[in-house]
């Protein structure tokens, strides 16, 4: 469990929120933009 917990941090921490957005709008996703 605490293998995952760590992995799950270092998805996290690997993109920038403006990345996560960019990669779920081209996956067809609408992004979340609170500007």
């Amino acid at each position: 469990v605490t293998d995952l917990r760590q992995a799950i941090q270092n998805a996290f921490a690997a993109f920038t929120p403006a990345e996560c957005r960019n990669y779920l709008a081209a996956a067809g996703y609408d992004a979340y933009d609170p500007a």
